[in-house]
């Protein structure tokens, strides 16, 4: 396993509770450029898509917590996503669409069932610069402003 790190804006953070669709844990996070081609280096299968300004690519790191991984030989589940403050101190704080964050990903090589490549699964977010989380985000309207 190679670990790899890659810092930018975030938004649908879903990282302390999975999604209720697909019970994985996820944060779709903005790469420069720069990042971008060395993330897409990796050979993983996520392709990420172009900003709508052009700012470089989104993408989606993942963890499925019931995944197996194997630690010191032994066989276990992936688990949670370790979540900590730029101080390094664990947090629980709701991340909100726009904090800095830097998200650690493992790589691995794979060959099941499904083919021959290389998988990536999320280890760590560490919010460099929070944006607090509220409910209907800052793109949401209040019917209670008058225009």
């Amino acid at each position: 396993m190679e670990k790899h790190y890659f810092e930018g804006i975030c938004k649908w953070a879903k990282i302390h509770v999975p999604d209720e669709k697909y019970g994985k844990y996820s944060i779709d996070v903005l790469l420069s450029d720069q990042n971008y081609l060395r993330y897409r280096g990796l050979n993983l299968k996520g392709t990420g898509k172009r900003d709508e300004d052009g700012d470089g690519f989104w993408v989606s790191f993942r963890r499925d917590p019931s995944a197996k991984v194997y630690r010191n030989g032994e066989e276990d589940k992936a688990g949670t996503v370790k979540v900590v403050d730029v101080d390094g101190n664990p947090m629980t704080d709701l991340i909100g669409n726009g904090s800095l964050v830097m998200v650690k990903i493992v790589t691995y090589p794979y060959d099941n069932k499904f083919g021959i490549g290389t998988g990536s699964r999320l280890v760590a977010v560490k919010v460099l610069n929070l944006v607090k989380y509220t409910k209907g985000g800052a793109d949401h309207e209040s019917p209670d402003e008058p225009f």
